[in-house]
């Protein structure tokens, strides 16, 4: 399954923390592959708190056409999934990752 991204990033001002936190990670892994910092493909799999796998793709030479693998919609908006965690590896095999808390969850300094 190919994402349309335009109907994604259409209304960024709706966006829950599950879409930003997916925005982002997907930002940043094909910025990686434009920029020749991660090498195609890029496998991502990004974990609820309880270590459920809530959606994992493949992002290959045409970074903005990502392959959904694998994809848990049910759990997307239950508030018991954060913090996210958001594990990537490209084709050299070089691993990073990326743990995001619910905007909700964070506390405005006093």
């Amino acid at each position: 399954m190919s994402v349309d991204w335009h109907d994604v990033l259409a209304n960024p001002f709706a966006y829950d923390d599950w879409t930003q936190f997916v925005v982002m990670v997907t930002l940043f892994i094909a910025c990686g592959i434009r920029d020749k910092h991660l090498q195609p493909p890029v496998e991502v799999e990004i974990t609820s708190a309880q270590d459920e796998t809530l959606l994992a793709a493949c992002f290959f030479a045409e970074a903005y056409k990502p392959i959904v693998l694998h994809s848990n919609e049910a759990l997307w908006d239950r508030p018991d999934i954060f913090p996210l965690t958001a594990i990537w590896e490209d084709g050299f095999g070089v691993k990073a990752g990326y743990e995001f808390r619910s905007l909700s969850q964070c506390r405005k300094p006093s």
